[in-house]
């Protein structure tokens, strides 16, 4: 088993190929203890994002020029290969990125600047790299896990790791309730791969891919919700999608928009109803807008 996760890898490779080294297929199976298909693919997920800067003679590789991230990547790149870096603690690891990167980061933080919401940084490293090995080889894990309510074992089937809302989770089938567990990496206190292997289940699968919020249910019946939108914030809607479902239907006469949402719980839409009260009105469905009036009547109260 790799004793490095796949992002430590790739980062190392990359690092390797930007000094000018020339990296063997057979070699780095035996340094990283990975099968070949584990590196093939490194280098493919390289390639699909950088582009093809690589030259390529049999099995081994180097780079068509020395200090290519720099080349290759613009200042928004350079600001995302160091939020990935800050996110596992690795962006004051020289071993990863040499000094022309570092640099070129810097220079990349005069013209950008994030105020977003910070995605939660990943600590318990080693904890992820076992859930990697987990997901990889659809081993089941027996989880302990600090929640709301009280800490609890969880035997899990893993699936994917999942950034959901600057948080990242693990989403997997739930061995004892048959329901997906979304379980918050920062939260697992301690996992350990059991011997028993699990098969995907394809609906699972198909959830997985199409999760919108952390308030997703599994199982559930789509609700149709629909807005109309003040033709004041008509821009903001058509520039950016809130959620992936979302979908203009159609633009009034008087600029106004109606927009569709495909939720599985109504929680993954109050949030958004309410930051943008009152110039949005709920359409349908009429449980959405007894929600929100509740919700919202609830705070009204708090604060006399």
């Amino acid at each position: 088993m790799s004793k490095q996760s796949s992002l430590h890898r790739v980062l190392e490779i990359l690092n390797r190929l930007n000094s000018g080294e020339k990296l063997c297929v057979s070699r780095l199976l035996d340094e990283y203890e990975v099968s070949e298909r584990t590196i093939q693919r490194d280098f493919k997920m390289i390639i699909e994002v950088f582009g093809n800067f690589l030259d390529k003679e049999r099995e081994c590789y180097h780079g068509k020029e020395k200090f290519l991230l720099q080349n290759l990547l613009g200042a928004s790149d350079l600001l995302m290969l160091a939020h990935i870096l800050h996110l596992f603690n690795l962006a004051n690891k020289t071993f990863f990125i040499n000094t022309k990167i570092q640099t070129a980061i810097k220079d990349a933080e005069e013209i950008y600047m994030f105020k977003a919401k910070e995605l939660e940084t990943i600590k318990n490293v080693s904890i992820v790299n076992q859930i990697e090995h987990a997901i990889k080889y659809k081993k089941q894990l027996m989880i302990e896990y600090s929640g709301r309510k009280k800490e609890s074992v969880i035997i899990l089937q893993p699936y994917r790791i999942v950034l959901l809302n600057q948080n990242f989770y693990l989403l997997g089938e739930n061995y004892k309730t048959k329901q997906v567990n979304k379980l918050r990496i920062s939260l697992i206190k301690k996992v350990k791969i059991t011997s028993k292997n699990f098969k995907h289940n394809i609906q699972i699968n198909n959830f997985i891919t199409n999760i919108q919020t952390p308030w997703s249910e599994y199982n559930s019946k789509n609700i149709i919700i629909k807005i109309k939108v003040h033709k004041k914030l008509a821009k903001y809607f058509k520039l950016k999608q809130y959620l992936p479902s979302q979908n203009i239907i159609r633009t009034l006469d008087n600029k106004e928009i109606e927009v569709e949402y495909r939720v599985s719980s109504l929680r993954e839409i109050e949030g958004l109803i309410i930051k943008w009260l009152p110039d949005i009105t709920i359409i349908e469905p009429q449980e959405l807008k007894n929600k929100v009036r509740e919700k919202l009547l609830y705070k009204l109260d708090g604060l006399s």
